[in-house]
């Protein structure tokens, strides 16, 4: 009985330091095969649209945030096969969502053209806040079709207050934290999102899930196929510019330099036209609307904070920006 007992217990001693030096197999890399090749499409039309300054498949948004007859950045109903062609693990991320719907738009250029954008706030992957030329912003939206004129039209805005989503690639797309409340930053759920990934040519994905994902209806993700040259301001560029209705918001309408403290502008508007004072090529604010220091009864404010100015007659205007102090002089000539 005992060398039973012996030779039971040798047994087990040889299985257990067999199986303590045996390594664990690391987990196998997956490859573009490995993912469903099914095309994940739930029949509604989504798209793409965003600055004028944004060009998609080599063509320019001409309609600043409209492109609204849904003729430019169609989104494509696609794959996880397709999604890890461009990025595993983003397909990985998709995979792990309870998706209804996947669509991409590809040959997104950003940050490289002529006019700059909007400057937006955002928070980066470490949650840092930092400011990106707006040049770096586009939407995905929900088009549905005009019952009379057969036109797609913009239903919702991805992300809005109606339609949250989170972001799958948080090293490069900045998507609107979930509160109503603007933060200490002023964002909240229907800021714009925001790719921080710099100048470079990227595709776009979109994932629509068949139920919330905590307060996300869907999922962004975004990948960068090659980077371009950044846009550089020309050398000798006037600093100040004057764009609005009045010239079809052309952010490179430079004033005329006076001084290195005093920029002047002559304008033909009619009633109603709006503009704004920015830095030329971006559209950053040179002055705000209170500072209108002379004029003030010429104009009023558009819509409150937006830094904007309105005319409220018809006519042709002298406006003038002084640097220092910063102060608007509005002349009816």
């Amino acid at each position: 009985m005992k060398k039973l007992s012996i030779a039971v217990l040798s047994a087990l001693l040889v299985f257990g330091m067999t199986a303590c030096g045996k390594k664990e197999e690391a987990p196998k890399e997956r490859t573009v095969d490995s993912f469903s090749a099914d095309v994940l499409d739930d029949h509604k039309v989504y798209g793409m649209v965003g600055p004028g300054s944004a060009f998609i498949g080599g063509q320019q948004i001409t309609k600043t945030w409209g492109a609204a007859d849904g003729s430019l950045g169609l989104a494509k109903a696609v794959s996880l096969q397709d999604v890890a062609k461009k990025d595993i693990k983003l397909a990985e991320a998709f995979e792990k969502k309870d998706l209804k719907g996947l669509y991409a738009v590809s040959q997104v250029e950003l940050g490289h053209q002529k006019e700059e954008g909007y400057v937006k706030g955002c928070y980066n992957e470490k949650g840092e806040y930092l400011e990106v030329d707006g040049v770096f912003t586009v939407k995905f939206v929900l088009y549905t079709e005009d019952d009379l004129t057969g036109a797609k039209v913009i239903d919702t805005w991805i992300p809005s207050p109606e339609a949250y989503s989170d972001s799958l690639t948080p090293n490069l797309l900045w998507a609107p934290i979930h509160q109503e409340e603007k933060d200490a930053h002023g964002l909240a759920h229907d800021s714009d999102t925001v790719n921080f990934g710099g100048a470079g040519e990227y595709t776009y994905f979109l994932g629509v899930y068949k139920k919330a994902v905590g307060d996300s209806f869907y999922g962004l993700g975004v990948v960068k196929d090659k980077a371009l040259d950044p846009y550089v301001a020309p050398e000798g560029q006037v600093p100040y510019s004057i764009p609005g209705q009045w010239n079809g918001w052309a952010n490179d309408a430079e004033m005329v330099k006076v001084s290195d403290n005093e920029f002047k502008a002559e304008l033909t508007v009619a009633a109603g036209d709006n503009g704004r004072i920015v830095e030329t090529g971006s559209w950053t604010t040179a002055a705000d609307f209170t500072n209108v220091t002379t004029g003030a009864d010429l104009v009023e404010d558009d819509n409150g904070g937006d830094h904007n100015f309105k005319f409220k007659a018809a006519g042709t205007y002298v406006v003038t920006y002084t640097v220092s102090p910063k102060a608007v002089t509005i002349v009816s000539k």
